[in-house]
């Protein structure tokens, strides 16, 4: 919390706390997500720093925090093999195995992966 308390005090010109109004928070944490790009619970992690300053030190608990720009999740793409890559899956591949594959592609890459970690079962297993 330590961290997180200096830095919204930086963030404000080193003013203190006492001083500062629900908008200076929410302006900390909006720049947090927008300018910083910082993860959801970081975010979080921040706000209740911040509220735990106000309420356990300060002794004068936030009231409504409004226009808070929350962080957003960060979209994830797939995955997604060249035509070399699953080349060189298919050349680690023989008999019933390849032909399970070239069945069910989109299980193939968990398959080799599978059988690499001490032989575990895959679903392909069961076809």
């Amino acid at each position: 919390y330590l961290y997180w308390i200096k830095d919204y005090i930086r963030f404000n010109n080193y003013e203190h706390p006492q001083n500062l109004t629900e908008k200076d928070v929410s302006d900390y944490l909006t720049h947090l997500a927008v300018t910083r790009n910082v993860s959801i619970s970081t975010q979080k992690i921040a706000l209740n720093a911040i509220v735990f300053l106000y309420k356990r030190i300060i002794k004068n608990p936030l009231g409504q925090l409004t226009d808070i720009q929350r962080s957003k999740k960060p979209v994830k793409l797939p995955t997604v093999f060249t035509r070399d890559e699953i080349n060189n899956i298919f050349t680690h591949l023989s008999g019933e195995y390849a032909v399970k594959a070239l069945a069910h592609p989109c299980a193939s890459y968990t398959h080799v992966m599978n059988k690499g970690a001490n032989a575990v079962k895959s679903p392909l297993d069961n076809l």
